[in-house]
């Protein structure tokens, strides 16, 4: 164990949850391959090599908060001091029908690392720091090399969202395997046959990474999305006034990528925010304008875009400073249509003065206004 594993190990938390299931249960997946890649650790994911029923019966037993995730795949999610794990039964994979499958428990961990994708995501190791590195895992991290486990094809027919996955990790693993290369290149055609939700949250996963530019790339390179001309020119300039920022959005991201959104799982709030800065785009509204039609965070990301985030932090907020009732009691002599109208006409002038007029200089307008 070296040093550095400690800092996995010395977490309390951690700990707790290897002491649930004393030599029985196993850190995972993302979190040792992020560890050998020296990259930040998101989520703890473990595995242990009891049923899922008897899991539930221990963790009742030490009254752990949990919520069963799939009693049919063996997953709960644990809840301590607001931290989330995920606990899986070792299973087996008898049958899979690409995001599903039949599953059987297994006591053998090595039957548990078969049904995983890579050979990188197939490393255990136990609450004493030892591994269990069944397909040279490790090794394959050092090399910088990305393997599927067993036959690249059959691994891709079970689950084709295991072609983005091949692409979004490639960028860490820049020594090509031919083998798993050649089968995920000429299987892009079938990420097509996904949902829009599974594409959704992979794609997610992809621009929120450290390396969301270089998995574009590999995106682009081999045509697996279609995106707009220049798209990579404007990724490019939107992630860098984003590290200027300090902060980024995939959603944004989106935007500059694709013209077309309905291959991606959006939730309605998602999509009408695009809908508007589209729009926003093509109008050419000023930031203030903007502000008026669309509000705060629609005009946030066009100042962002176009580097005019000078101009939004000058902008406290954009009201129409004169209401329907105000006008109607200053036109009460004309008719009903007449006063909408000039009223309509008054806030065009208010837009075309880029939302500056004040109320007392439109109030001159409209008495001023004959139809």
């Amino acid at each position: 164990m070296t040093k550095k594993m400690n800092v996995i190990l010395d977490d309390k938390i951690i700990a707790g949850i290897f002491a649930l299931f004393p030599g029985k249960i196993y850190l995972v997946g993302g979190a040792l391959r992020n560890f050998f890649l020296k990259k930040n650790i998101g989520d703890f994911d473990f595995a242990v090599g009891i049923p899922f029923a008897e899991v539930c019966n221990i963790l009742d037993q030490k009254k752990v908060v949990y919520r069963i995730v799939s009693s049919e795949y063996g997953v709960v999610r644990v809840f301590v001091k607001n931290r989330e794990f995920e606990i899986t039964s070792f299973r087996i994979d008898t049958q899979t029908f690409g995001r599903s499958a039949t599953c059987t428990f297994t006591p053998d961990i090595y039957q548990d690392a078969k049904r995983r994708d890579f050979t990188v995501n197939a490393i255990y190791m136990d609450g004493e720091g030892n591994f269990i590195d069944p397909y040279n895992g490790i090794t394959d991290i050092k090399n910088k090399i990305l393997k599927f486990i067993g036959d690249p094809l059959i691994r891709v027919s079970e689950d084709v969202l295991r072609i983005l996955r091949y692409f979004r990790f490639l960028p860490y693993f820049p020594v090509i395997d031919k083998k798993s290369f050649d089968v995920c290149h000429n299987s892009i055609y079938l990420v097509e046959t996904l949902s829009a939700n599974r594409i959704r949250d992979e794609l997610e996963k992809a621009l929120d990474s450290s390396m969301c530019f270089e998995i574009i790339e590999y995106y682009y390179k081999y045509k697996v999305f279609k995106f707009v001309p220049d798209a990579l020119e404007n990724y490019k300039k939107l992630l860098k006034q984003e590290k200027i920022q300090g902060q980024t959005s995939w959603i944004r991201a989106l935007f500059v990528l694709f013209k077309d959104y309905s291959f991606v799982g959006l939730k309605k709030e998602e999509l009408k925010h695009l809908q508007n800065l589209k729009s926003a785009f093509a109008e050419n509204l000023t930031p203030r304008v903007c502000w008026f039609y669309y509000g705060k965070n629609i005009t946030y990301d066009l100042c962002l875009m176009q580097n005019k985030l000078d101009e939004f932090c000058q902008i406290d907020d954009v009201i129409f400073p004169v209401s329907f009732n105000e006008a109607e009691a200053l036109l009460k002599k004309d008719l009903p249509k007449v006063i909408i109208r000039k009223y309509n006409s008054m806030k065009e002038k208010w837009i075309e003065s880029d939302c500056m007029l004040n109320k007392k200089e439109l109030l001159k307008i409209l008495v001023e206004f004959s139809f």
